[in-house]
């Protein structure tokens, strides 16, 4: 098992470039809070889902909150993932 926080590529999404991000459980309160920085916190109760849409990425998660969902939204770039990754803590394993 990779050390957290880590991500796995969601295969089946159409969308491409679509990442699941596994959180140590002590830093999923405090990722969601520093999410709403992009958006409000939106639940859907039917779904069992949480989620915030920002302009160019877009997260979402079981009520549990973890792992998170992460969409790239048309107008995402290098620099957005970028962003984010720091916000979270990831960095990519060296090859």
């Amino acid at each position: 098992m990779s050390e957290l926080p880590y991500r796995e590529k969601v295969i089946a999404c159409e969308r491409g470039g679509t990442f699941k991000y596994f959180l140590a459980r002590e830093q999923v309160f405090a990722t969601w809070l520093a999410l709403q920085a992009y958006g409000p916190l939106q639940r859907n109760a039917a779904m069992h889902t949480i989620e915030v849409r920002g302009p160019r990425l877009l997260f979402r998660s079981t009520m549990l909150g973890n792992p998170i969902t992460v969409f790239r939204l048309p107008d995402c770039t290098a620099v957005d993932v970028d962003q984010f990754h720091a916000l979270i803590g990831f960095a990519e394993e060296a090859a």
